[in-house]
């Protein structure tokens, strides 16, 4: 397999992107959701927020994306290794349960404020909060 070497436009954007991801994560750990503002993360990042609008919509569009790559793709191992790790359905969601509650013991402030945006949005946004529950459930379809 032959690794596609990308250009310099599209690794200044990747790490713009990345940039803001990163400096959302610093804000959210030290003042939560309500503390991180549109303002504060391109501060952080040293971009304009026309810049932060051609990668998302909005402070929620970010969140969402934040919530995915971090609650869900955990979620996603976690499930991967139920399965790899018994056979019945039974002891898969024994599995799931119980690591998510090992996993919600040690949660930091950074999970805990993504949970309970996530779950708050759910409700919020049919759309998007279909889409989750869509993914989600299609984890647990293996």
């Amino acid at each position: 397999m032959t690794a596609v070497a990308i250009g310099r436009r599209e690794r200044k954007k990747l790490a713009a992107r990345e940039s803001i991801l990163e400096e959302t994560t610093v804000l959210l750990n030290s003042g939560g959701v309500a503390g991180t503002t549109i303002d504060a993360i391109c501060d952080g990042c040293d971009i304009a927020k026309k810049t932060f609008y051609n990668y998302y919509r909005s402070k929620h569009e970010l969140l969402l994306d934040i919530c995915q790559s971090r609650l869900l793709d955990q979620l996603a191992l976690t499930i991967d290794e139920a399965v790899a790790a018994s056979s019945g359905l039974g002891e898969r969601i024994d599995y799931i349960f119980s690591e998510v509650a090992r996993r919600n013991a040690h949660a930091g402030l950074l999970e805990r404020e993504l949970v309970e945006y996530m779950v708050g949005n759910l409700s919020l946004n049919p759309n998007q909060g279909a889409g989750q529950l869509t993914l989600m459930t299609s984890y647990y379809q293996n």
